[in-house]
């Protein structure tokens, strides 16, 4: 069995084990009564970033309170990424192969008991399904991956990459869908 392969595995039933002792209150609320969204994403380049922002502006707009965690590439936050009251970051270094996670962006994020968080990442980055796999969150989605499917509560499959506002469309969607907004809203 390749290291790679055993290092999951491990990973996924650390994952499982926390998840047995953490208490979460999971919660599926119609997209008007969800106030606080935790969004994690890898930092993209700077054009796909200033999209990002402005996605996360029209969600506050949309009386949404929304924490950011994104993991930067590089040892270094890019030049563009300044950390902001709702953007955090982090680098690949905070987190080792075990999911024992050091810095304070991250272990301010992880117990945060958000009504939706939503894990952007579609390259299948294993830290990101450690964070949301640890996170207090009610509700948990992200894109469909069978070896982590115990870590989120609403997984999207697609057939292509998505950027990142069109994912948390498909997010909203999906949200409607499942549990439309009472009558009378």
């Amino acid at each position: 069995m390749p290291v790679r392969k055993i290092k999951e595995k491990l990973l996924r039933k650390k994952i499982t084990g926390e998840q047995k002792r953490s208490i979460r209150n999971k919660k599926l609320l119609p997209w008007d009564e969800i106030r606080t969204i935790g969004i994690l994403y890898q930092v993209p380049e700077e054009a796909d970033y200033v999209k990002f922002t402005d996605y996360v502006s029209r969600l506050h707009a949309d009386r949404k309170e929304v924490m950011t965690l994104g993991m930067t590439p590089t040892k270094e936050v890019p030049h563009y990424c300044y950390p902001k009251l709702y953007f955090s970051y982090f680098s690949r270094k905070e987190v080792n192969w075990m999911g024992k996670t050091s810095g304070t962006a991250l272990n301010d994020f992880i117990p945060r008991e958000f009504d939706l968080l939503i894990n952007l990442d579609q390259t299948g980055n294993q830290v990101f399904d450690c964070i949301a796999g640890l996170s207090r969150a009610r509700l948990k989605t992200g894109v469909y991956k069978q070896e982590f499917s115990m870590v989120y509560d609403l997984m999207i499959s697609t057939d292509k990459t998505l950027g990142n506002d069109e994912l948390l469309d498909e997010v909203r969607r999906w949200i409607h869908s499942l549990c439309p907004a009472k009558s009378g809203h």
